[in-house]
């Protein structure tokens, strides 16, 4: 500190809020947009994440006070209620920091969203071999997190399956992607108990395949809350596989 007179004076921190952005599979993260918006005014300042995966709000950009993080993303959120930081109180003679983990959110909600029973659904992905493991593991990360039930309610996420018809498909549908080398890692089971009565909710399931399925002949497509990850080494395979692969529904 400086001293004048016999009297300690503090210069507040150059940076008024820092952290870092980082998600399972890519780690810290590039370039992506932070925004902090101050309580009660429509005052939002945003700053982006260098090679680093850090972004710095400067002290000349937030003045003290109470403040909302927000990050934009492509295909990304934030990976859970326990990430989002809530509130930050900004302070003139300290620094507050805030690290923000993200999720894969494009393909999770394609897949889970509406129980995966619309026609735009995803049904099938296809992973390069070179980062298989750190995406499989933060898919399956946020398919735990998934909350199934009453669709009336705001916080569920995936609800039941239209009727017993769907749910025998969706039965049948993983039953021969196993039959055909699938691999199911996370669910693919029928709920019972308290909020299940109906018989018509399930577990949102993923097969890893060396390969998709292969077409059926022309069958009618089974609907099924399942979603088919296969992997690859080069995007013309992927092509080539994802052309001949039966349509198998998915959420």
């Amino acid at each position: 500190p400086a001293m004048i007179q016999g009297v300690a004076l503090f210069a507040a921190p150059a940076t008024a809020l820092a952290g870092m952005v980082s998600s399972p599979d890519q780690g810290p993260m590039e370039g992506v947009l932070v925004s902090a918006q101050r309580a009660n005014t429509p005052v939002t300042i945003t700053v982006v994440t260098d090679a680093t995966g850090r972004y710095t709000f400067p002290r000349n950009r937030l003045d003290p006070g109470r403040y909302t993080l927000r990050i934009r993303a492509t295909g990304y959120d934030l990976a859970n209620s326990e990430s989002d930081p809530g509130p930050i109180d900004i302070a003139s003679n300290k620094t507050a920091t805030a690290d923000l983990k993200l999720a894969v959110r494009a393909i999770l909600f394609g897949a889970v969203g509406t129980a995966g029973q619309r026609c735009t659904s995803t049904r099938r992905i296809f992973v390069h071999e070179s980062m298989e493991t750190k995406f499989l593991k933060a898919l399956l990360d946020g398919y735990k997190q998934v909350r199934i039930g009453s669709p009336l309610d705001p916080g569920t996420l995936m609800g039941p399956l239209i009727d017993f018809a769907a749910v025998e498909n969706f039965t049948n549908a993983i039953a021969a992607a196993k039959k055909h080398g699938g691999r199911v890692l996370t669910g693919g089971k029928r709920l019972t108990g308290a909020g299940y009565a109906s018989g018509l909710y399930v577990t949102p399931c993923i097969i890893e395949a060396e390969t998709m399925m292969p077409n059926n002949g022309g069958a009618r497509p089974p609907a099924a809350q399942s979603i088919c990850a296969a992997r690859c080494s080069a995007s013309k395979k992927a092509r080539r596989s994802n052309r001949s692969a039966a349509r198998i529904a998915s959420a």
